[in-house]
Order: structure tokens, then C-alpha cells, then sequence
């Protein structure tokens, strides 16, 4: 697991180091945890147009971090319920159930999806001198999912509802 972290460490910087040179650095960003990398939306410090994100996690060798700046387009927000399987996730067995939330950006060529379920999902809603994924002085087996962290509904709410002000802006 340390050379994969080590090999993720390496992507990041690299991907950092790109990032700069477009001038694509995010002065704010959403990010949710996503089949163990993450998929993030944020708005650019230069241009002030949105940026979709997306990054691997330890295991995804073959991945790599992206990010591109969106056409224009709308913010979208589906609510969606899950039902409880089994022990409805006590001690590791069945499925939590709950109320969760697709952030949907649609643009022209295409969508962006962030699933949040709160108190399941890790998520991260930081400003650019706190964000995880963008800076570059962290140690070697650092991974940008690891301080992400589930959140409650309202809380989840009041984020949801301040990037719909930020992209409808």
C-alpha cells in the first residue's frame, strides 16, 4: 500500500504543477468521496468559471487526476432516498439507509455528478489555502480523501445551497 500512495503523492504533485501552468488552481471547491477518489466541482481564481475535478484513490494504478474548465452551464440538485438493507449498516453488514443528493452540472457536452449521502459520503467544501488536493507541501503518503469527512444532512444542505449561489452567481 505505501508505493501506491507514494505513486498517488507522485500524480498529485504533477497534476499541481499542470494546474498552475493553466492557470486553473481553484479559489474554492467541493469535493465528495467517489469509489475511492473523490469528484469535485470549484470555481477558478483566475477566471472565475467552474472547474470540474475528479482524482484517483490509492488502488486506481491506472487513473490519473483531472480537472477542465466548464462551458457554461446550471447546477442541477436530484434528492434520492436509499433504503436500509440487512442491519442497515451496524458493525459492517447491510446498507445505512438515508436521504442523499446528486449535484448535477450540465453543460452543453455533457454532466458532472457529485453524489453526497450524508453521514456515508466524505466531503470536503474548502477555500483555496485549505485545500487538500492542491497543496503541494503534504507528506509522501498523504491521500486527499483521507480529510474528507462524512457529514450531517444540514449540514450537507447548507453546502449544497451555497454552491447553487456561488455557480448561479
Amino acid at each position: 500500500m505505501q508505493a501506491e500512495l507514494l505513486n498517488l503523492n507522485q500524480k498529485r504533485l504533477s497534476f499541481i504543477e499542470q494546474t498552475k501552468k493553466r492557470g486553473l488552481i481553484p479559489a474554492k471547491a467541493l469535493y465528495a468521496q467517489q469509489n475511492g477518489g473523490f469528484t469535485g466541482i470549484g470555481i477558478s481564481e483566475r477566471s472565475g468559471r467552474i472547474l470540474l475535478i475528479s482524482g484517483p484513490g490509492p488502488l486506481d494504478t491506472d487513473e490519473n487526476y483531472h480537472i477542465e474548465e466548464a462551458p457554461l452551464g446550471e447546477l442541477f440538485v436530484e434528492e434520492f432516498y436509499v433504503e436500509s438493507e440487512g442491519f442497515h449498516g451496524l458493525f459492517g453488514f447491510g446498507k445505512k439507509g438515508g436521504k442523499g443528493f446528486k449535484l448535477h452540472y450540465e453543460y452543453p457536452s455533457g454532466t458532472h455528478t457529485l453524489v453526497i449521502r450524508p453521514d456515508v459520503t466524505c466531503i470536503a467544501d474548502v477555500q483555496q489555502n485549505k485545500d487538500m488536493v492542491f497543496l503541494p507541501g503534504r507528506k509522501k503518503s498523504f491521500n486527499p480523501v483521507w480529510n474528507m469527512q462524512p457529514t450531517k444532512l444540514q449540514t450537507c444542505k447548507t453546502i449544497i445551497d451555497k454552491w447553487q449561489r456561488l455557480i448561479l452567481r
